[in-house]
């Protein structure tokens, strides 16, 4: 009896004849959960919308580079030519935002800092008074 037809042998995977590693297995999950953090990074409403963009970038390009590396060389399923376009699409949209981000992240900023500093110089004025 040979190897592909004994009941007791487990099933052989795409991978040339190889079991599956953990990475194998772990392949779709890790490439969802980089695309769901990544997303949530892309709809924080804090400010930041240039820091959110660069860590959905990250995210976004490494779960692409889970989807692209493959160990066999068979035609890929129409859901996942999808996934990747929408990956590249995203990705795209997004770094061509990046220096419009990174404008409104800085203004953004500079008008926080001056709010606190107004705050800080209001609050040590009242201090002052209230204590004489």
């Amino acid at each position: 009896m040979d190897e592909s037809t004994n009941p007791y042998q487990p099933p052989l995977t795409v991978n040339h004849g190889r079991r599956a590693t953990l990475w194998h297995r772990w392949r779709t999950p890790t490439s969802v959960l980089l695309l769901v953090i990544g997303t949530f990074f892309l709809l924080l409403l804090n400010g930041q919308v240039f820091t959110n963009s660069m860590i959905f970038l990250a995210c976004w390009i490494t779960s692409l580079g889970i989807w692209l590396t493959r160990p066999t060389q068979k035609p890929r399923k129409i859901g996942v030519v999808l996934l990747i376009a929408l990956h590249l699409l995203l990705i795209g949209y997004v770094i061509l935002g990046l220096r419009a981000s990174y404008e409104w992240q800085t203004k953004f900023n500079q008008r926080m800092q001056q709010m606190r500093h107004t705050t800080e110089s209001q609050g040590d004025g009242q201090n002052g008074a209230s204590r004489e």
